[in-house]
C-alpha cells in the first residue's frame, strides 16, 4: 500500500487506495481497520463531489459491517444510497441487500423483504445470476426468522422455496462458505417442513452431511464457521436420538474454537454438556459444566483486572483526607434524611404502579373468563341448532361465522403486548428475571406463552388470547422444552404441569 500511496496523483486516489486495502486485508484488527478508514475519510475533506463521498460511504459501511458494528454501518449506507437510490448503479443493489440483511437480523422484517425484493428484481432483470442467488438466500432466510417469531407455515414454505432457488446456483458456482452455511440453513428449514418424517429426517441428513463434508475438506472457511455447521450437525443428532454421534462432532466443533473467544464456543460447551449428560459420561460432563461457566464469566475479566489496577493505583498514590471525609458525620445525617425522604417518595409511586399493574393483568383475566363464556355460549346455540330439524341455517352460519371471528381477534394485540409486558414484570418481577436462566435464545413469542402460563390460563385460553391455533400454542411449549438451560430441566415439570 506504501508504494501505491507514493505514486497516487491526488488525493482522491489516495483514499480509494487505503480503502481498497482494508477490504482486501479481512484479517486486520478492528481497531487498526477503524484508524486507517479515518485516515481515508481525512484525504477527502476538501472534496466536495457528492458521487466521491457516496462511494467513500459504501466502503465504510462495508467495513464497519465486516467488522460487526452494524449501526455505523447502517448510518454509512443511509448516506450513500441517498445518492445512488435513483441510479441503476450496482452499488444500490449491494446497498439494498446490506439492508435487507441488517433489517433480518434487527427483526424489522417488512423493512428487509422491501429492500431485498429490490435488489433480487434488480439481479433478475440485469440476468445477474449470481446477485440473483444471493437474494435468494437472504430472502429464505428472512422467511425462516420470521416463521420462527411468529409461527407463521406460510413463511416456511416460501423460505424452503426460495433456499431451494439460490441452492441451484450457489452449489454449483458459490464459494465454499456460502455453500456450507446454505446447506445447514436448508437442513434447519426442512427439521420444521416435515416434522419428523422418514422423508423429512432424510432430507435434512442429506444436507448436514454436505455442509460437514465441506468444513472437512475446504481451506477458505473460518475455523468459527466450521464450528458453527459441526454444532448444528450434533444437534440435530441429539434430537434424533444419537446422543454418541453429537458428542463427536460437538467435540470436534469445541476444538476448532478451543483458542477462541466467541459465544459459538458457548453454545458448542451447552451442546457437549447434554451429550456427556445422555451419554453418563458424569465426569466429563461436571468439567464441561464448569467451562460453560468460565467461558460466560470471561467477559467479566477485563473488569477484575481493572479493579486490581486501581487497587494498586491507590495504594501507590495515598492522598490526603477531603473536607467531606473530615466532617463525614454531618454530611451522612443529612444524606440520610434526604435518601429517607427520596425512599418513601419512591416506595409510594412503586405502590401506585404495582396496583395499576396489577389492575392491567385482572382485567385481562376478566377478559379471558367473559371470551370463554361468549365462546361456551356461541358453541352451545350451534349445537342446539345442529339438533334441530327445523333449525335456521342462516342463522347457523351467522352463529358460527361470529364464533370463528371471536376465535381469530386477539385479545392482546402487538401493540398491547408492550403494555402488558410491562404490568407483568412490575408483578411478577422474579419470574421474569428467572426466565433467562431457564432458557436460552427466548422469542417474542415465547415469552408470551410463558407469561400467561404464569396468570393460569391453559392452552385453549392462550390461544383465544392470542388469536392464534392451540396447535401453535403447544409448539411454543415444545420449542422451549429444546431451549431449558442444562441443569435446570426441572423447571419444565413445574411449568407446564397444567398443560
Amino acid at each position: 500500500m506504501t508504494q501505491q500511496l507514493q505514486s497516487s496523483k491526488n488525493f482522491k486516489d489516495s483514499s480509494v487506495i487505503v480503502r481498497k486495502f482494508i477490504q482486501e486485508n479481512e484479517n486486520l484488527s478492528t481497531k487498526e481497520a477503524f484508524r486507517l478508514l479515518k485516515v481515508a475519510e481525512d484525504l477527502l475533506r476538501k472534496d466536495s463531489d457528492k458521487k466521491l463521498w457516496a462511494e467513500f460511504y459504501l466502503d465504510a459501511g462495508e467495513i464497519y459491517f465486516h467488522h460487526l458494528e452494524i449501526d455505523k454501518a447502517i448510518e454509512n449506507y443511509i448516506k450513500s444510497y441517498e445518492f445512488f437510490e435513483l441510479t441503476n448503479s450496482p452499488n444500490k443493489q449491494l446497498i439494498e441487500s446490506r439492508f435487507g440483511n441488517i433489517y433480518t437480523q434487527t427483526g424489522n422484517f417488512s423493512q428487509a423483504e422491501e429492500y431485498l425484493f429490490k435488489a433480487h428484481n434488480h439481479a433478475l432483470a440485469t440476468n445477474d445470476k449470481e446477485q440473483a442467488a444471493e437474494n435468494e438466500a437472504s430472502i429464505g432466510w428472512l422467511y425462516y426468522m420470521e416463521y420462527m417469531e411468529k409461527d407463521d407455515s406460510v413463511k416456511l414454505e416460501s423460505s424452503l422455496n426460495y433456499s431451494k432457488k439460490a441452492y441451484k446456483w450457489i452449489d454449483q458456482y458459490g464459494d465454499d462458505l456460502s455453500k456450507m452455511k446454505l446447506n445447514v440453513a436448508i437442513a434447519q428449514i426442512i427439521s420444521f417442513t416435515h416434522n419428523g418424517s422418514s422423508t423429512g429426517d432424510s432430507a435434512y441428513y442429506y444436507y448436514f452431511q454436505k455442509a460437514i463434508k465441506l468444513a472437512d475438506t475446504s481451506k477458505t472457511i473460518p475455523l468459527q464457521s466450521k464450528a458453527f455447521a459441526y454444532n448444528q450437525y450434533a444437534r440435530y443428532l441429539f434430537d434424533i436420538g444419537r446422543p454418541d454421534l453429537a458428542e463427536v462432532n460437538a467435540e470436534k466443533a469445541f476444538e476448532f474454537v478451543k483458542n477462541m473467544e466467541s459465544f459459538e464456543k458457548l453454545a458448542i460447551a451447552k451442546t457437549l454438556y447434554k451429550s456427556y449428560i445422555e451419554n453418563k459420561k458424569f465426569e466429563k460432563a461436571a468439567q464441561f459444566f464448569e467451562k460453560y461457566s468460565e467461558l460466560q464469566d470471561s467477559l467479566r475479566k477485563f473488569e477484575k483486572y481493572s479493579n486490581i489496577q486501581t487497587l494498586i493505583h491507590q495504594q501507590e498514590n495515598p492522598r490526603k483526607d477531603s473536607w467531606i471525609e473530615k466532617h463525614w458525620e454531618k454530611v451522612l445525617i443529612i444524606m440520610l434524611a434526604f435518601f429517607t425522604i427520596v425512599f418513601v417518595f419512591v416506595k409510594m409511586n412503586q405502590k401506585r404502579k404495582l396496583k395499576d399493574a396489577q389492575n392491567e393483568l385482572n382485567q385481562l383475566s376478566h377478559k379471558v373468563s367473559t371470551l370463554n363464556s361468549d365462546i361456551s355460549k356461541y358453541e352451545d346455540e350451534i349445537i342446539q341448532l345442529k339438533n334441530d330439524s327445523n333449525a335456521n341455517m342462516i342463522e347457523m352460519g351467522e352463529k358460527e361465522a361470529q364464533l370463528k371471528d371471536i376465535l381469530e381477534t386477539p385479545l392482546l394485540t402487538d401493540d398491547q403486548w408492550l403494555s402488558f409486558k410491562q404490568s407483568f414484570e412490575r408483578v411478577n418481577n422474579d419470574y421474569s428475571k428467572r426466565i433467562p436462566q431457564y432458557f436460552s435464545n427466548v422469542s417474542q413469542a415465547e415469552l408470551r406463552y410463558l407469561y400467561l402460563i404464569k396468570l393460569g390460563l391453559n392452552h385453549k385460553e392462550i390461544a383465544s388470547v392470542l388469536g392464534i391455533s392451540s396447535d401453535s400454542v403447544r409448539l411454543y411449549k415444545h420449542r422451549l422444552g429444546k431451549k431449558v438451560t442444562p441443569g435446570k430441566e426441572n423447571v419444565l415439570s413445574v411449568l407446564f404441569n397444567s398443560n
